[in-house]
């Protein structure tokens, strides 16, 4: 499977020139939970719904910040043709909770959310893959071997 099995099309998208008001109605307007940044046509961030509700509350008059000066910087991009395998390795490397699709002349087309890919391939959250566990030569896959009655852990 490739990223654009599971690719959701191009959200809305905001501009680092708008401000985090306008941000913020978008949002409101929109079933998804982040804004991708872009300044021209080039992804530079992301903005989401709690991050900015939290900004909103919190700091008076924050509302004609531009959304430049306050989105997250980082914003994990890959490309409709990546294996979700590799997907999966960038979600298990980051907090990222998104991917932004981009073509090749790195025009956004779309994104992939990790919970699209958990569903597709398995538990990604976790911090490594959990190797297949096989019994040893001549053991019954369902017997348990103990190897020591001792602790683990010395007093």
């Amino acid at each position: 499977m490739i990223a654009e099995d599971v690719m959701r099309p191009a959200p809305e998208v905001v501009h680092v020139g708008h401000t985090l008001k306008e941000a913020l109605r978008r949002l409101k307007n929109s079933k998804e939970d982040c804004l991708i940044v872009v300044d021209g046509d080039e992804v530079v961030g992301h903005l989401t719904r709690r991050a900015a509700a939290l900004m909103d509350s919190q700091s008076p008059g924050i509302g004609t910040e531009f959304v430049g000066n306050v989105m997250d910087a980082v914003m994990r991009k890959c490309r409709p043709d990546d294996e979700l395998d590799d997907l999966i390795h960038i979600f298990r490397r980051s907090d990222a909770n998104i991917l932004a699709v981009v073509d090749r002349r790195a025009q956004l087309i779309g994104w992939v959310a990790r919970e699209d890919v958990m569903s597709r391939k398995g538990n990604v959250n976790s911090p490594m893959s959990r190797p297949e566990v096989r019994p040893l030569a001549g053991e019954k896959p369902d017997r348990l071997t103990v190897y020591s009655e001792k602790p683990h852990v010395s007093d």
